[in-house]
Formats: C-alpha cells, sequence, structure tokens
C-alpha cells in the first residue's frame, strides 16, 4: 500500500519535469498548485513541452521552503487523465505521483515524470477547494486568488445525493445526475416506481443556497436542463398550454407519468447544418407559441386525410375550401355563357319576331351548358381541407 508523504519538498523528492529512473519511490505526495498552463500563451509553455504540458500545473510542496517567485518555480506536473478533466485552481491541493513518461521505450526499462491526479477537496465542494498557505503567508493565511476570473461564490451548493446516485458536479452549478432509488427530497421515485432509472442534465442553480447545505434540480427554476425518465413525472409547468387543435388533448407536462425526455431553457435551437430536422410521433406533433411561423425557401407542404383551418372547422367540418383550377374553369365556361347571351342581345334588332327567335335559340343552347356547370359544382370543394 502506498504511503502519504506531506512534506514533499524535504523528503518526497519530486522536482520539475526531470525524468528519473524506473526505479524511483512511487510515495503519494501533495502539493499546492502555483499556476497551471491552459493553452499556449502561457510563458512557459514551450520550455514545460507544449501539447503536453497542456492542464500541467506549476506548484509548490506542501511545507517546503517559501518561495515567491512563481516565474522560477522548478515543480511541475502534468496531467494525468485528459479524457476525463477537471484541472485544479490556483491554490488547491492536489495529489502528485510518478509514472512512466514518452520516453519509456527509448531508455530501456523507461523513464517516469511527475504527474498530478485528484483535486484533494477537503472542503468537499465541487465549486472550489482552496487552501490557504500558512508558509508562504504566515501571519495573513487568507484564501489564495484562483487566478484567471475565477469567482469564488458562496451560493452554489453541493448536489443532494439519493441512494446508488451517481454524479458528476462542476464547478459553476452545472451537474450529471445517475438516479432512481426513492429519498425524502427525490420528488421523482416512490413506492410505484422506486429504482426505475431517470437522469438530470442541469446547467446552473436557480435556487442560490445557503452554506453547509444541499440543493436538488428544479427543471422550473434551473437555467436550463433536460431530464430523460422512465417511468415518472417532471413538474414542468408550460409556459402555454393552449390546446384547441386537439380533440382529446394530451396530459400536460406536470401530469404525465411515463418514458420521455423533458427540456427546458430559455431558448431551444435545433439547427441541423447537413441535412435535415425530423420530428416524428406515433400519435401526435404539438405546436403551440404567441405565433406559430413556418418559412420555406423553396416550398411549404402539408399533407393529410384532412386538413382542418380553424376550430370550427376540425368540429363540423361545414366549410371546404375552393380549388382554384377547377373553379376558374367552371367561372369562364359560366362568363363565356353570359357573354354569349349578352353578345345576341346587343346584336338584336327592335322587332318582336326577332327576338323572340333569338331567345328560343340561345334558351335551347344554354340548357345543356347549364347542366353541365351544375353537375361540376360539388367538385369545386375540397375533400380534405376545411375552414371556418
Amino acid at each position: 500500500m502506498a504511503s502519504y508523504n506531506y512534506g514533499i519538498g524535504t523528503s518526497g523528492g519530486f522536482g520539475g519535469s526531470a525524468r528519473t529512473s524506473a526505479s524511483a519511490g512511487s510515495d503519494l505526495q501533495y502539493a499546492r498548485v502555483v499556476d497551471i498552463i491552459l493553452d499556449s500563451d502561457h510563458p512557459r509553455f514551450n520550455e514545460l513541452g507544449r501539447g503536453l504540458a497542456l492542464n500541467g500545473v506549476i506548484y509548490r510542496p506542501l511545507g517546503g521552503p517559501a518561495i515567491e517567485d512563481k516565474e522560477n518555480l522548478k515543480f511541475f506536473a502534468y496531467q494525468s487523465n485528459s479524457s476525463f478533466s477537471k484541472p485544479p485552481l490556483i491554490g488547491e491541493i492536489v495529489e502528485i505521483y510518478m509514472a512512466p513518461s514518452e520516453e519509456i521505450e527509448e531508455n530501456f526499462g523507461g523513464t517516469k515524470k511527475v504527474y498530478y491526479r485528484s483535486i484533494v477537496e477537503m472542503w468537499n465542494l465541487a465549486h472550489a477547494n482552496l487552501y490557504p498557505d500558512v508558509y508562504q503567508n504566515p501571519q495573513n493565511a487568507t484564501d489564495p486568488d484562483p487566478g484567471y476570473d475565477f469567482e469564488e461564490r458562496a451560493n452554489i451548493v453541493p448536489l443532494q445525493s439519493f441512494p446508488g446516485d451517481l454524479k458528476i458536479e462542476g464547478r459553476l452549478g452545472q451537474s450529471l445526475r445517475f438516479s432512481g432509488i426513492k429519498h425524502r427530497d427525490n420528488i421523482y421515485s416512490d413506492n410505484s416506481n422506486n429504482g426505475q432509472p431517470f437522469i438530470i442534465l442541469r446547467n446552473g442553480q436557480g435556487i442560490p443556497g445557503q452554506p453547509d447545505t444541499t440543493g436538488v434540480e428544479d427543471i422550473n427554476l434551473d437555467p436550463n436542463s433536460i431530464y430523460l425518465v422512465s417511468d415518472h413525472t417532471v413538474p414542468l409547468i408550460q409556459v402555454v398550454d393552449k390546446r384547441e387543435a386537439y380533440d382529446t388533448p394530451p396530459d400536460k407536462t406536470d401530469v404525465y407519468k411515463g418514458n420521455q425526455i423533458l427540456m427546458n431553457a430559455g431558448r431551444i435551437v435545433l439547427n441541423a447544418k447537413e441535412e435535415s430536422v425530423l420530428l416524428c410521433a406515433l400519435e401526435s406533433v404539438g405546436f403551440v407559441g404567441n405565433t406559430v411561423n413556418l418559412d420555406g425557401i423553396k416550398s411549404v407542404s402539408l399533407d393529410a386525410s384532412k386538413i382542418h383551418l380553424g376550430v370550427k372547422a376540425r368540429k363540423k367540418e361545414e366549410e371546404p375550401v375552393i380549388l382554384g383550377t377547377k373553379t376558374q374553369k367552371w367561372l369562364e365556361d359560366l362568363i363565356k355563357l353570359l357573354d354569349g347571351i349578352a353578345t345576341d342581345f346587343t346584336a338584336m334588332k327592335p322587332a318582336p319576331p326577332i327576338i323572340a327567335g333569338k331567345l328560343v335559340a340561345r334558351g335551347g343552347a344554354m340548357k345543356p351548358v347549364l347542366a353541365k356547370l351544375k353537375s361540376q359544382l360539388p367538385g369545386l370543394k375540397s375533400k380534405k381541407v376545411f375552414t371556418e
């Protein structure tokens, strides 16, 4: 079992970025972060290995000599886990150890270098775990400046745990919870669904916390969040609940219990930069808002067995819309017939026998045309689109 050496500066001997032989000691040791290399703009980026140095820390051994000039500190530790990274803040304590370096195959047996892995969260906070440097400032042991514009916030509290949880918490109130076991603070699980899994992804805490307390997610107050539940009710309050386009409206979001995904945010954008956004549902797709706007570059297409424009149209279907082309042809035929009558009237001589003969002839010609126009009337109406 590894031993723990808090006097890294005096007895540990882990210094700088120099490689040591593979037989060097493997004691776990601890140090305070003095600076961190976040990008290539850091003045020691090239000196300490360029890309290898990213998220690495310049550190001061705990209990070591009082060295004020961090620019000349020789103690440096590389990041040990780039796939799951939580770079420490200046002033936090990290665990230091030695492990194989990138030169392991070049030196027949390998070399080791200094790495850091976990932050010692001595205040048990995901937000920050700064610890005063009593050796550097014995008369004024205040929390160090974490640097890089990071500001400590007292109102960010730990996420309340439920039994069996797996949680990931960020420094600024972000969290990811895998859960499903009932607890007095778990409003989603009870005897009916105890053990059914749910996942909550949250960005920011909606209710400021108090010191030494915990908090839970609130889908209505948190800045934005995604809930993936399997057999649960999530008390999301809809900003608009108009559903007059339905004969039987779906359950409201704060009532429905079942397998569902809920998203809540100030704004939600779905943007498919290469192909399509496709929304499909076995029962219905509902849109509601102060306005619902559809813009198409080439066209806007709607199709269904029935299309209702307005609530009354859906309830009674009394007013089918008129087909444009068929109606235009019907009206053209009627106008042609009326135009013929008008022509006859204007060409008639004022003699009663002539007038009577012309009217008889015109009436005989009109009868079949009028019958045809009458038979066409039902075909002018849409069989699937209705309006109010």
